[in-house]
């Protein structure tokens, strides 16, 4: 004999009594129902029993329906949530078609349709959409529509915080650990995944925005439509100047030969400190963070130059030398964007590093021209 399908479980959340009770009467024809009349009766009974699904009015007592989407995200993340408002919104009927793990009904709520929505979400195959793809623009979406007011925080997957207090359809203020404000929302709305709690709306001064959902989060999308644009094209000239990239690294490398004691060498764009070429014959030496030490280093120097009068008083640096016990570090400017980064035992000689670092001068300008980097 054929083992008996199990049914889908199912938990319906609604401080309605008799609204409850006629979904859960009506649904257990073809489901396993269970009730709850309030956010944490439905805590409690989910900690104990997890269902496959739970359908929930937004308006509850205390915490409320949007409370406990966030409680299963981060406990329950391959729960499926049906919410139910009484506010419609063509947006967030669009938005649940295309994301398939999160549904917005109106009410009233005709329970045929429900059931016939219920049985496409367990009968789709492959169906493996959860709220674990649920992103903080989502979050920040339903929030404009419902206008809930609470302070979010946000833990990305690799551990970064941050907070932002929503009220009246607006983020009134936003931080992380480095920014505040506009750039401390838009710096979380491009983190990925990671877990979203909330908490009674609190007031700070600090990180003053006071813009529209909405409109903050359209901003963020164009941000990110540029952004992405920019990659695009970034990744467009590197395959484009592949052999002239490959051309600076041969030179790179050649130039290396020639520096006895060498423990390390580089070509760095100036502003953002990532290395554009890197060679090293130590395992143990960190060239990509000695390249970002390097551009601290010309920094520095720059603003102490400045401090005494400007090139017109002192001149342009020609390179920087920095000794330790150890080894001797020479940082040689190419142009106005890059410079070239050479660390050395103190075994070497540094005059022989300084000719060979101006010998190639030239020909590293010229290649960098040829791969727009100048």
């Amino acid at each position: 004999m054929a083992k008996k399908k199990k049914k889908p479980e199912i938990l319906i959340v609604d401080d309605e009594v008799n609204i409850t009770l006629s979904m859960m009467e009506f649904l257990s024809k073809k489901l396993e129902c269970h009730g709850a009349y309030s956010y944490e009766e439905a805590v409690e009974f989910l900690k104990k029993h997890p269902v496959d699904l739970v359908i929930s009015d937004i308006k509850l007592p205390g915490k409320d329906g949007f409370d406990l989407l966030l409680w299963i995200r981060e406990n329950l993340p391959q729960t499926r949530v049906i919410l139910i408002t009484a506010y419609g919104s063509p947006f967030f009927k669009e938005k649940a078609k295309k994301s398939g793990a999160l549904l917005y009904l109106e009410k009233p709520v005709a329970l045929n349709q429900l059931l016939r929505i219920i049985g496409k979400i367990f009968q789709t195959k492959g169906f493996d959409v959860s709220l674990s793809d649920l992103e903080l623009v989502d979050i920040l979406q339903f929030l404009s529509f419902y206008n809930k007011d609470l302070t979010l925080s946000v833990e990305n997957s690799i551990g970064l915080k941050g907070e932002m207090g929503i009220k009246d359809g607006r983020v009134m203020w936003a931080k992380t650990e480095d920014l505040k404000g506009i750039d401390a929302f838009m710096e979380m709305m491009n983190w990925e995944g990671g877990v979203f709690t909330s908490r009674p709306y609190r007031d700070d001064e600090e990180g003053r925005i006071g813009e529209s959902i909405m409109h903050l989060v359209l901003e963020a999308a164009r941000h990110r439509d540029e952004d992405k644009t920019k990659e695009e094209e970034e990744l467009e000239v590197i395959i484009k100047g592949g052999d002239k990239m490959s051309t600076l690294q041969e030179l790179l490398e050649k130039a290396a030969g020639e520096i006895p004691e060498l423990i390390g060498t580089s070509i760095v764009n100036f502003d953002s400190g990532l290395a554009i070429a890197t060679y090293s014959p130590d395992p143990n030496f960190d060239v990509t963070v000695a390249s970002a030490a390097y551009s601290e280093v010309l920094k520095q120097n720059n603003k102490a130059l400045e401090l005494l009068g400007g090139p017109e008083i002192v001149g342009e640096t020609e390179d920087i030398l920095v000794t330790t016990d150890r080894a001797y570090i020479l940082v040689r400017q190419l142009g106005e964007k890059h410079y070239q980064g050479v660390a050395m035992t103190r075994k070497g000689n540094l005059g022989l590093a300084r000719v060979i670092m101006k010998k190639y001068e030239l020909a590293f300008l010229e290649t960098l021209k040829e791969l727009g980097e100048i």
